[in-house]
Order: structure tokens, then sequence, then C-alpha cells
């Protein structure tokens, strides 16, 4: 298991922000301030199903942590999981999350 893993599902604290919609915790780990901790985060970092953070928000509809991930970590936004080859795009279409939707629709 890799060092900034916290589970053995191989989420980190940043998949876990996201996941939750814990705004002022994902902002504290995208801060720049955290650049002397960097090797703690992996913006890119996928968890066993090949989820990234932006999944995540995607997935439960957190519009503001997919904006704000967007614009500090540039993460692809088209990145498909391994499991069954979903972009974000498609877990918030599926669960009808319409402002993530039109957040996505600005970033692309």
């Amino acid at each position: 298991m890799d060092k900034r893993q916290l589970t053995r599902q191989g989420l980190t604290a940043l998949h876990m922000a996201a996941r939750k919609g814990n705004v002022s915790a994902f902002r504290a780990l995208l801060d720049k301030s955290w650049a002397d901790h960097a090797r703690w985060i992996d913006h890119d970092a996928k968890d066993d199903a090949g989820w990234t953070a932006l999944h995540f928000a995607a997935n439960n509809g957190h519009e503001e942590i997919l904006r704000r991930y967007v614009e500090a970590a540039s993460p692809d936004i088209n990145e498909r999981d391994s499991k069954d080859g979903l972009a974000p795009i498609h877990l918030a279409a599926r669960s009808n999350h319409i402002g993530v939707l039109k957040a996505y629709e600005f970033h692309t």
C-alpha cells in the first residue's frame, strides 16, 4: 500500500474529502502552502477501481469540489476508471447531477 493511501481500497485523503464533499478539507489539501508536503498528496491518485478524486466529486454531486479541483490541479477531466471505463461526466449524468454537468461543461 502506498504511504499516501488511507484505506486498503487505495483511497487517499483527497479521495475521501471529494467523496464526502468536505470543501474545507479539500481546499486545505490543494492549498499551495502544502507544497512541502506534496509527497503526501497525489492529485492524480486512483483507487482500486481507477477512480480519481474527480470521479468521487462527480458521482456524489459535489460541484464546488469539482470546480476547485479543476482550477487548482488541472486533472484529466476525461479520465476513465479501470472497472467500467466511465469518465466523471458519465457518473454525474448517471446520477442526474445537473450542477456538476454544467461545471464540467464549463471546463471542457
